[in-house]
């Protein structure tokens, strides 16, 4: 393969998302060279050049071969790989896009796109027969259960008809034979809602396929701004995350989504505008196309098996105004596609915490009493997070939780390091309380995370002693602090 991999000046300024400025200059701009790529590769080249000059030099001063100054001009003119390692950059898109002229660019001063791109780009082009595949399958799969169910139904109505047997306890038994059928005809259609929320998704999935193109390639898109305004980097932009762990959101069948058409009508909501004498806050449709820009490299790269999910859970950290118009009910799609995209992520045993305000937990809780997490509950495994929060005035509840049942959606958050795990049941997760004491401390947070056991308690067993003595940190009265575990299959009903 031509290109060397090595680390170049333009690796070490990614964004949060992994854009550096000249991956980023050779996106937005859709075809041909920019200015701005003529800056930062031209003197690169040049310097590159001198480099060259200067070690074959060296060489023959030092008694060098022919052969030996060959093999230095042969490296210089193989090239450089122009992405970071193990990432896709601007060659990525050019050929994904197809823009030939921005890879004709490239070329000119050697720079070429690595093996791992060359893979993606074919992977991401071949991606949309496959999700239209995986559509078609999940609609046939529809069919089927709605065809059965129609069967049981009428199954049904025929035993309700029928008489009884006419030997002793006939009554009984059409009875029991009654409730059979009625089981299973609600196991079908428990069986048709889910398999009609994979239609959806699977719709989706084609949707954000087929709306990549040249139009995502807009500056005022990619930096998240109205156009006009001035430019300010979408590396600075928050998680939504602090927001999503205080509000408790109720979601419903009701609540379904429509996965062919959701991406415009994302993009029509209306998100509250930056407070006055603020900086500008991103657009509805510049989070959308960073989010389905991120949901296609992780499919590209092979991290994701599908668009929609990693979509989803991108968008929903991006802005915590989200979280607001799912409240008010303007964003409640949305929510029902994040639930469903938590919902299949694999479980995860962990001990998790959450700062919740005042009136969502009962300030009268006691060891053995329930609680119950809603669906999308967001909480964090970073206990030393919860207590910044705490220094930083927090009030309400300290919630630290032992969950069998988390979902790791961290690694879809623009903030991973906030390490998020949410509650992907519709149903919520039961939850046990174990302890509750008025106020808390490092302490009483950081205690038992290094022991194997789940026994909550075990960790007062051995009292060893914490590299900063508790003493020394002032305790928080202002809130409530509440141990629970999550309750057992068996144990939830």
């Amino acid at each position: 393969a031509r290109g060397t991999e090595s680390l170049l000046p333009w690796h070490v300024l990614p964004d949060s998302d992994g854009w550096d400025p000249l991956t980023v200059a050779a996106f937005t701009k859709a075809g041909g060279s920019t200015p701005v790529l003529e800056a930062l590769l031209k003197p690169w080249r040049e310097e590159m050049d001198r480099q060259q000059q200067q070690e074959i030099q060296d060489l023959k001063v030092a008694g060098a071969t022919e052969q030996q100054c060959k093999a230095v001009e042969d490296r210089f003119n193989k090239g450089f790989i122009l992405a970071p390692s193990q990432t896709l950059g601007a060659y990525f898109w050019a050929q994904f896009f197809e823009d030939h002229e921005l890879e004709g660019s490239f070329l000119v001063y050697k720079l070429h796109a690595s093996p791992l791109e060359k893979e993606a780009v074919g992977r991401l082009k071949a991606a949309g027969k496959v999700f239209e595949t995986a559509r078609d399958s999940a609609v046939a799969e529809v069919e089927a259960v709605v065809t059965k169910e129609a069967e049981l139904r009428q199954k049904l109505q025929e035993a309700i008809a029928a008489p009884p047997p006419e030997e002793e306890g006939g009554e009984q038994t059409k009875q029991l034979g009654i409730e059979a059928r009625t089981k299973e005809l609600e196991t079908h259609v428990t069986n048709r809602t889910r398999q009609e929320a994979n239609v959806e998704c699977a719709e989706l999935g084609v949707a954000l396929h087929a709306s990549l193109g040249q139009q995502d390639r807009r500056p005022e898109l990619f930096w998240g701004l109205p156009k006009g305004d001035r430019v300010v980097s979408m590396v600075l932009r928050p998680s939504s995350f602090a927001a999503r762990m205080k509000t408790w959101l109720r979601l419903d069948d009701q609540n379904k989504g429509q996965g062919k058409d959701l991406l415009q009508r994302l993009c029509a909501l209306k998100l509250p505008p930056a407070p006055s004498g603020a900086a500008p806050l991103p657009t509805m449709e510049s989070l959308v196309t960073r989010a389905k820009l991120f949901a296609a490299t992780e499919y590209a790269k092979q991290k994701v098996d599908k668009l929609w999910d990693a979509f989803v859970l991108r968008l929903w950290s991006s802005d915590e105004r989200l979280q607001a118009l799912a409240v008010s009910g303007e964003a409640a799609e949305l929510a029902w596609f994040v639930q469903q995209a938590a919902e299949r992520l694999p479980k995860e045993t962990v001990t998790v915490f959450a700062v919740v305000p005042d009136g969502r937990v009962r300030s009268d809780l006691h060891a053995g009493d329930n609680l119950v997490l809603p669906a999308l509950s967001a909480l964090t495994a970073d206990s030393g997070m919860i207590w910044r929060m705490v220094e930083a005035g927090a009030t309400g509840t300290v919630l630290k939780v032992h969950l069998r049942s988390a979902r790791p959606t961290w690694r879809f958050s623009v903030c991973p390091e906030e390490q998020e795990r949410m509650i992907g049941d519709l149903a919520g997760v039961k939850l046990v309380v174990r302890r509750t004491r008025n106020g808390t401390s490092p302490h009483f947070l950081f205690r038992g995370q290094d022991i194997p056991s789940r026994t909550f308690g075990s960790s007062q067993v051995p009292q060893f002693p914490l590299v900063v003595p508790d003493a020394a940190v002032q305790p928080c009265s202002r809130v409530q602090f509440v141990e629970a575990e999550e309750l057992d299959e068996e144990k939830r009903d």
